[in-house]
């Protein structure tokens, strides 16, 4: 075949299949699949949390009643300590000094007592003799009085002195556990000012939190109305949120309400909580999650399924034909992970739970009805 008709034949063969080709038809848009919930009423509990302080039960600050250096140290900062655990020692020679001096003190003063107490007796028997004069007599009582209260006295003396000798030994008031020491070997101490350590102990443990006034004065109402003001304000079994997230797996119970109201316009509560693991240490940071009230049909979605446009919050609501629509909503109190809609929604709507951000209104999107309490694990 001669090259003009190679050319022809290409050309058109080319030209029937532009033909055949028509007019391109525009793309169509992704479907998405996404999981999520049907909105139903449910009877729900109304929590309040707030920031918590984890305290120690008891706590005793250790203090030298003496005077001296340090001479020993028996533990290790952080340790576990038992009631009357030796944990410091004084220098004791000074008060093994006064102690030897006011025993020598006191045997002094018992055989000066002694004798005077022979005096009254051998004087005694002269008097009713008529052999001594009865002012020597009466001088000779007077004399073993007043010895027999020296002796009272440098007993007292010699039981303070080795009183002070024990204060040479210092230690631990409680069960439980001690911090880093202040002080080391050689360190001089002074008494009652010095600070040698902390003991604390750890089962239990307290947690103290300040609750809204407006929120105490609503719970004190509605719970106990007529004994408001000549009660303390009594609160449910208490939640604890651990850092970390986690629940804590023992309530806790309300064990104080402050008297008044702060300025802050708070009323500080401390919880006392079992510690049987040891994992609440003094001073740890928590959440206390409180039961507040209950509203019933309330209309509940994962807090996760919620976007911000500039400050107002919405959720993408799935409607006919799969189609999504953007629906600004209004808020009430959380549940744990939950939220509470209060405006924007109706019973029976579909809510997309999770990948709002892969959610477009407008856009078709198939969805699979999960459970609510899976939404608020990504189930």
């Amino acid at each position: 075949m001669s090259a003009f008709w190679r050319a022809t034949v290409i050309g058109l063969s080319v030209a029937v299949s532009i033909a055949g080709c028509g007019p391109a038809k525009p793309p169509q848009p992704p479907v998405m699949v996404a999981n999520a919930i049907r909105v139903s009423p449910h009877t729900t509990p109304t929590t309040l949390d707030l920031v918590g302080v984890v305290q120690p039960y008891l706590q005793s600050d250790l203090h030298s009643r003496v005077t001296g250096l340090v001479t020993k140290r028996f533990f290790q900062g952080g340790q576990a300590v038992k009631a009357d655990q030796l944990l410091y020692t004084i220098d004791p020679t000074q008060y093994e000094e006064a102690v030897a001096n006011a025993r020598a003190d006191l045997a002094q003063a018992q055989a000066a007592s002694a004798q005077a107490q022979g005096d009254v007796k051998r004087y005694g028997t002269l008097h009713k003799l008529d052999a001594i004069a009865d002012q020597t007599y009466q001088q000779s009582i007077s004399v073993a009085a007043q010895d027999a209260a020296i002796v009272a006295a440098r007993r007292s003396a010699l039981e303070l002195a080795q009183l002070n000798l024990s204060y040479a030994r210092i230690v631990s008031p409680m069960d439980g556990q001690i911090d880093m020491p202040s002080v080391d070997v050689g360190s001089m101490v002074t008494a009652g000012q010095t600070l040698l350590g902390t003991v604390s102990t750890l089962d239990p443990a307290y947690v103290e939190f300040s609750i809204p006034e407006g929120a105490a004065i609503s719970y004190a109402l509605q719970h106990n109305m007529a004994e408001a003001q000549s009660t303390p304000l009594t609160l449910p079994p208490v939640t604890m949120i651990l850092p970390n997230g986690q629940t804590y797996p023992l309530k806790g119970k309300t064990e104080f309400a402050a008297r008044a109201f702060a300025s802050t316009g708070t009323i500080s509560i401390r919880a006392i909580f079992q510690n049987p693991s040891g994992i609440l240490r003094p001073g740890l940071n928590v959440r206390v999650r409180l039961l507040v009230g209950e509203l019933p049909s309330a209309l509940l979605i994962p807090q996760r399924a919620i976007g911000d446009l500039l400050g107002r919050k919405y959720v993408f609501v799935v409607g006919a034909g799969h189609i999504v629509e953007q629906r600004m909503v209004a808020l009430g109190p959380t549940v744990g992970d939950l939220q509470v809609v209060t405006s924007g929604l109706k019973t029976g709507e579909t809510v997309v739970a999770d990948g709002l951000q892969f959610v477009k209104p407008g856009q078709p999107t198939q969805v699979k009805i999960i459970p609510l309490e899976s939404a608020t694990t990504g189930g």
